[in-house]
C-alpha cells in the first residue's frame, strides 16, 4: 500500500486499506483523489487499476507537478490523538508501567519531487476534547487497547498497515493510585519508524502529577519491533509538553 504509483491518463487506480479505498486518475495536467469509506473491513492491496470505479466518488484535483508518480507515506494526524484505553489500567503510587497503544495512521501523498500534495485519513475521523472546557485541546479520537510487551506478539504476526504501534511509559507521580483510562499523545514530538509492513513511533513517557501531565518523547526504535527506518521525522518543536490543570484535568482522564 506505502507505495509509488505512476498514473496513465484515463486510468483510475486504487489502494486498498482495511477501512477505507483510496482512488487516483490523471487528467491531462490534473491528478484526482478520492476515498470510499466502508462500513465492514476489506483485505488491504496495494495500487492497482480499478475495475469498478463507484460513480458516486468525490472527486478532488489539483495541479499535477513533474513526473506523473504519487507516493504515498504514512503521518499521524497534525493533531493530538485522545487515546481512550479498552479497558482501565491501575497504576499505584510511584510505579511506571509500560506497554503499548495504536495510533491510526493517515496517507500522506507526495509528487515525483518530493512536494507534499495532501494528506488523507484512513479511518473515519472522530474528534474530542481533552482537558478542561477553558484550556483544553482539540483532538482526534483513537480506541485502543494497552498491550504488554508479552501480548504485542499477536499484532507483529498480522499487523495493520493503517495503524502504528506508539511505545508508552506512564508514570503516577501522584500520592494516590489512579485507574488510567485516557491519555493525550501529541503528535508532533513523534518520528514514525517502518519495517516488515509494521509501523512504530518513538517511545512516549507520560507522568501524572497532581498539577496535571507531562508528556516527552524519547527517541529511537523499541528494540521488541526490530530494525526499522525513519519514514517520517518529528517536526520541530518543544519536545516536552504540560496539560494543566490539576484535579479538572486529571478527573477528566482517570474517571476519578
Amino acid at each position: 500500500m506505502w507505495s509509488t504509483v505512476t498514473l496513465s491518463p484515463g486510468t483510475v487506480y486504487v489502494i486498498r486499506f482495511p477501512s477505507v479505498s483510496i482512488y487516483f486518475r490523471a487528467e491531462g495536467v490534473l491528478w484526482g483523489v478520492a476515498s470510499e469509506f466502508l462500513d465492514k473491513p476489506q483485505r488491504p492491496a496495494p495500487a492497482a487499476v480499478s475495475r469498478n470505479t463507484p460513480k458516486t466518488l468525490d472527486w478532488k484535483y489539483s495541479a499535477l507537478l513533474g513526473a506523473a508518480e504519487l507516493t504515498l507515506r504514512p503521518m499521524l494526524s497534525p493533531r493530538a490523538y485522545e487515546v481512550l484505553l479498552t479497558h482501565a489500567v491501575s497504576i499505584l503510587p510511584g510505579v511506571e508501567l509500560d506497554g503499548y497503544v495504536f495510533l491510526p495512521l493517515q496517507a500522506e501523498i507526495l509528487a515525483a519531487a518530493g512536494t507534499i500534495l495532501a494528506a488523507l485519513p484512513l479511518n473515519r475521523r472522530k474528534y474530542s476534547w481533552f482537558g478542561t472546557p477553558q484550556e483544553g485541546t482539540l483532538c482526534d479520537a483513537a480506541v485502543s487497547s494497552f498491550c504488554a510487551a508479552e501480548e504485542l506478539g499477536r499484532f507483529l504476526a498480522e499487523p495493520g498497515p493503517d495503524l502504528a504501534v506508539c511505545p508508552i511509559s506512564v508514570r503516577n507521580d501522584m500520592t494516590e493510585g489512579m485507574e488510567l483510562s485516557r491519555l493525550l499523545i501529541p503528535t508532533d514530538i513523534l518520528s514514525i519508524y517502518g519495517g516488515a509492513g509494521i509501523f512504530a513511533t518513538d517511545r512516549v513517557l507520560c507522568s501524572f502529577t497532581s498539577d496535571g501531565l507531562q508528556v516527552r518523547p524519547k527517541r529511537g526504535m523499541d528494540p521488541l519491533l526490530g530494525r526499522m527506518e525513519v519514514r517520517h521525522s518529528a517536526r520541530k518543536g518543544p519536545e516536552e509538553r504540560f496539560f494543566t490543570r490539576g484535579i479538572d484535568l486529571l478527573r477528566y482522564i482517570t474517571g476519578i
